[in-house]
């Protein structure tokens, strides 16, 4: 009886010693190993080193910033680099591990055509703050351009005298008042090129273009493209056969007077798609093939050109009869009606070829 308890005492006392064996184990492992979980207080940490590096870039949009979408921060903290809550420190992106892997401006592969789009920058930048979170998602960017809108029609300087109804987060505009009037765009980010895709949803006339802030201050209730500072393309056409409008349907540059006119076949109807061009002038000419190299990494990246814009006009993919060359900027997109109902929307999601785009583009010096 006693052999059989000392024998049980044996065993689990061996039983014991395993345990303990075993839990020191463990315990050398879990010091030697790095833990794979991330503390409580890290993904606060990679915002807050994201957003200062996101800081750093020289723009300011206009809207929500790309980063918020992910981080549900506010642009101003995210990108502006004024901000008083996340202060510029250029330094960050010099202090050792993976910060040094990261500069001012978003880099991309090199473009075989030479446009650098504001949709571009926000899915460079995008990629760039996924690569820094260490997160494996290449297909996000691409699905933020073209489910979010880039581009809205303001809401901020509405009043009485043109408060259209807008709708969509402000993509559509609908003058179902028939007010007579201006409709402010999206300030155009001087260090990007910018297209724009605009749907005719319903009615016929409207004008669409760009205008200087000088433009911009003045009362709401005017035809901004026939005033100084304005150019613009007007649709319209005439109720009665036979007519001859003061104004015809074409494209007028800060005046009242069409300096070129386009037959009424050729307008803008409900479904078409009309696409505005703002491409920066003065890039460096493509002459050689060691300045086309170069070219290519002039168009990989956001840089201011010579401060004048060219303008073109676009329906359905196609280029239309004229543009607008040495415009000077900053530039805001407008929108005019006429006393007459019509509703315009902002596409983000519709493709136009790049090729198309660049064809026979004149940078300038």
């Amino acid at each position: 009886m006693s052999q059989s308890n000392d024998g049980q005492q044996n065993s689990n006392d061996g039983q014991q010693n395993v345990s303990r064996q075993s839990r020191r184990d463990r315990e050398n492992n879990s010091v030697s190993k790095p833990s794979t979980t991330r503390p409580a207080g890290s993904a606060v940490s990679d915002i807050q080193q994201s957003n200062r590096i996101l800081s750093c870039f020289p723009f300011r949009p206009s809207r929500r910033s790309p980063a918020s979408f992910f981080y549900g921060c506010d642009q101003r903290a995210a990108l502006s680099p004024t901000s008083p809550t996340v202060p510029l420190n250029r330094s960050i992106l010099q202090q050792g591990s993976r910060h040094s892997l990261y500069t001012p401006y978003p880099k991309r592969k090199k473009s075989t055509t030479f446009i650098y789009t504001e949709a571009d920058l926000i899915r460079d930048t995008l990629a760039q703050v996924l690569k820094f979170l260490n997160l494996q998602a290449p297909y996000l960017p691409n699905i933020v351009v073209d489910f979010l809108p880039m581009y809205a029609w303001s809401s901020e300087f509405q009043n009485s005298e043109m408060n259209v109804k807008l709708s969509h987060s402000n993509t559509i505009s609908c003058n179902e008042r028939c007010l007579f009037g201006v409709v402010l765009g999206p300030e155009l980010n001087p260090l990007t090129d910018h297209t724009i895709s605009l749907e005719l949803v319903d009615g016929i006339e409207f004008g669409v273009g760009v205008a200087t802030k000088e433009n911009v201050s003045k009362d709401a209730k005017r035809d901004f493209m026939c005033e100084i500072g304005g150019w613009g393309y007007y649709n319209y056409k005439t109720k009665f056969q036979g007519t001859k409008p003061k104004y015809p349907a074409g494209w007028y540059s800060q005046e009242h007077e069409c300096i070129k006119k386009l037959p009424e076949n050729n307008i803008i109807y409900k479904n078409d798609v009309l696409t505005v061009s703002i491409t920066r002038e003065g890039i460096l000419p493509v002459e050689t093939e060691e300045k086309r190299r170069d070219a290519e990494e002039l168009y990989s990246s956001p840089r201011p050109g010579n401060g004048l814009f060219t303008v073109r006009y676009y329906k359905n993919g196609v280029k239309m009869a004229h543009e607008f060359l040495h415009i000077p900027g900053p530039l805001q997109i407008c929108l005019n009606y006429y006393f007459m109902s019509s509703t315009i929307r902002i596409l983000s999601d519709y493709r136009i070829s790049r090729s198309v785009l660049t064809a026979g583009l004149v940078r300038g010096k």
